[in-house]
């Protein structure tokens, strides 16, 4: 019980200073413009918290943040099972302590709509762990929260074979097969979902049809690692993806280095393959020729930040009488997870942020221009407009949202000529 409320109580640390936090991007069309918030219809475990965080506050923020809070405390606790699955209890305490205070998270806890993440990893781990004792519980409750989402969680049954085939002298691979059908029927089933999502993101994130597999999953690995291990620059927007090709050739080679020393050293070094098996597999969507997901986002490493777990409890294990630099670590960490949440504490704090650590980021200047407008500051906007529009000449909104600001101000010649350029790239925009 004791661990659990030491948990519990970095948890809370680390992320009281966000509990008065606004609503901000994504959280104003799914709560706040969101006429059926109070109805219950959507079935969807984040949806429907944030159904009954309206009912408790209406439009309060506080009680959508305490929920967050709340499932992050419990995505800990099941982090912190499931390392003393393959470590004594202090080491595991440590490693689910880094995992409740990581910056990284800030993404998926100070960020209301942030909460499908917090969810998933509850119920990876908890599919994962009754998998160990219980197994159609297990099966059941995979299929069940599949059903409402797709992408990263049905690598679960992956993430089951790539442990078993570690950890496990004889390899259940009949228990495999019941997951593994349940994946590919709803993969036929969700197959216009997946359409749609593919046409949306592409459009979102302007990005390339067909992609270079190879360039995306060493960008994504070494972006990720470096988000885990120096969470100096976070920022919503991590874009554009730009790599030398010297660079690519390095990252490349240093992942062949990785990958057969890893081999030289299997029997030694399960925990700490496992633990890279489980940050590659989990960012997979990232990986995808087909655009279906960002390539860099900090919210994809919520679970994926258990691989730093492992490597803590690892450490601590071998060399316990560095416990001091490890607890010195979990503090540092904890202090710039406390700054991080000042900068969501409202729209302007955000996109500023965002504007200073992504400057070539269209999508940042874009918000940055819409905070301006709610500030009352017009020329500002225009300048955080025409420079998204700059940085990415086909980007539509921009064009329309600079077309909107010009025709307010009385220039309807200029803003239809805007207007007409938005449309040419988006014909959706006609409809506004």
């Amino acid at each position: 019980m004791k661990h659990y409320l030491i948990l519990i109580a970095l948890c809370f640390l680390v992320y009281a200073n966000s509990l008065n936090n606004a609503f901000i991007s994504d959280d104003i069309p799914s709560i706040v413009n969101n006429p059926s918030i109070a109805q219950f219809k959507q079935l969807e475990p984040a949806s429907l918290l944030n159904s009954l965080c309206y009912t408790i506050g209406k439009l309060n923020p506080f009680p959508y943040h305490l929920t967050n809070i709340i499932l992050h405390c419990i995505a800990t606790i099941l982090v912190f099972h499931f390392l003393k699955r393959f470590f004594q209890p202090l080491a595991s305490l440590i490693g689910a302590g880094l995992f409740a205070i990581h910056p990284v998270h800030i993404e998926a806890v100070t960020w209301i709509s942030g909460k499908p993440y917090i969810i998933l990893t509850i119920f990876i781990l908890a599919v994962y762990l009754l998998y160990q004792r219980h197994y159609l519980l297990s099966l059941l409750s995979f299929t069940c929260y599949l059903i409402f989402n797709f992408s990263f969680f049905a690598l679960v049954p992956f993430f089951i074979i790539f442990s078993d085939i570690l950890f496990k002298k004889q390899k259940q691979w009949r228990l495999w097969l019941p997951f593994l059908a349940v994946v590919i029927i709803r993969l036929f089933l969700a197959k216009p979902v997946i359409t749609q999502r593919i046409i949306t993101v592409s459009r979102d994130i302007g990005s390339k049809t067909i992609t270079n597999p190879l360039f995306n999953f060493s960008y994504s690995f070494f972006e990720h690692l470096k988000l885990l291990f120096y969470p100096a620059k976070l920022t919503l927007y991590h874009e554009p993806a730009v790599i030398s090709s010297l660079a690519l050739k390095i990252e490349l080679l240093l992942l062949a280095i990785l990958a057969i020393s890893l081999l030289f050293v299997f029997k030694k070094a399960k925990k700490i393959i496992f633990a890279l098996g489980i940050f590659i597999l989990f960012l997979a969507p990232t990986y995808s020729p087909i655009t279906i997901s960002w390539l860099v986002a900090e919210r994809y490493l919520y679970f994926g930040c258990i691989m730093l777990s492992i490597f803590i409890a690892v450490i601590y294990s071998s060399m316990p009488k560095l416990l001091p630099l490890l607890l010195f670590i979990l503090m540092a960490f904890a202090v710039r997870t406390v700054a991080r949440n000042e900068d969501w504490k409202d729209t302007g704090r955000l996109w500023r942020s965002t504007v200073m650590v992504s400057p070539y980021s269209h999508r940042a200047h874009n918000n940055m221009g819409d905070a301006y407008i709610q500030e009352g500051n017009i020329q500002g906007a225009i300048k955080e407009f025409t420079e998204a529009v700059n940085l990415k000449p086909d980007y539509a909104d921009g064009y329309y949202n600079l077309a909107v600001i010009y025709n307010t101000i009385g220039n309807t010649e200029y803003a239809q000529k805007l207007y007409n350029k938005a449309i040419s790239l988006n014909k959706d925009l006609a409809k506004k």
